[in-house]
């Protein structure tokens, strides 16, 4: 009986003996956390199905920007990649503010998947590819922020240089109008709070890395990944016609929905 009391001496004593918690912060985590229910995707859903994360992709590939910023088509660059098995249209993001990439510029670059051991020194936090993956696969854009109005093409892109890039950008300038550091931030929490570890499953996008070899800003494209022998076979649209990106898949039109502003047709091994 001695021995109980003294316990419970003690313990009320560290209990009333401790700081009080500011618990505004946790609220605001807690209720930052709950939003992302509305975006996030359930990963088990493979059904044991063959996802790569190390896709066949072409060593390089010659491309070119053809818009940039509120130019772009809700991304922050819009891309042609004019050879190799992954030539098409695509909307882009930047992942390295140091360097700087134009519209309407042309390069050869490097190709990696996001989850491979990419150049040591090339990016600050490399480590934080998982929660880019993550960012890509939630279709933010247009979707209702807490603190008001909708995500932007410039929150998602402000988002990205945060968690990967060791500063960000001073200026802005490509981001628009309707972009703000509080959405963008907000972007940044949810990723950390859910993203860890993350992988793309059955239907989502992989980040695919492209490093110019001429010293120019690397940028990544999203590939969509698919179960089994069709892992990454979509068509992409070049030259206004619907042209499958491996060899050996038939072209069968079944429109997939609108995906990073952009239209895509199912390829079929029938």
């Amino acid at each position: 009986m001695k021995k109980n009391y003294i316990l419970a001496t003690f313990v009320a004593i560290v209990f009333f003996g401790c700081d009080k918690e500011d618990v505004s912060q946790t609220e605001e985590t807690i209720a930052a956390v709950n939003h992302t229910y509305k975006y996030k995707k359930d990963k088990d859903k493979n059904g044991g199905c063959d996802i790569s994360l190390f896709p066949d992709l072409p060593e390089t590939l010659n491309a070119c920007t053809t818009a940039k910023g509120v130019d772009a088509d809700n991304s922050y660059f819009n891309l042609t990649i004019n050879d190799s098995s992954l030539a098409g249209d695509y909307g882009a993001w930047c992942v390295d503010v140091d360097l700087s990439l134009n519209a309407d510029e042309c390069f050869e670059a490097k190709v990696y998947s996001s989850y491979e051991s990419l150049p040591e020194g090339k990016f600050e936090h490399p480590e934080n590819f998982d929660l880019i993956n993550w960012i890509l696969n939630q279709n933010f854009i247009g979707s209702e922020s807490p603190s008001g109005g909708t995500y932007t093409f410039g929150d998602v892109q402000w988002a990205i240089w945060e968690l990967i890039d060791d500063q960000n950008c001073a200026l802005c300038a490509y981001l628009g109008s309707d972009w703000s550091k509080t959405k963008g931030q907000e972007i940044v929490d949810l990723a950390l709070a859910n993203g860890e570890g993350y992988e793309p499953g059955d239907g989502d996008s992989l980040a695919i890395v492209l490093i110019p070899t001429n010293n120019r800003q690397s940028i990544f494209i999203p590939y969509e990944l698919e179960c089994g022998d069709n892992v990454g076979t979509i068509c992409k649209r070049k030259n206004r016609t619907w042209k499958c990106i491996r060899q050996g898949c038939k072209h069968e039109k079944n429109k997939r929905k609108n995906q990073h502003g952009r239209k895509k047709f199912k390829c079929s091994s029938k």
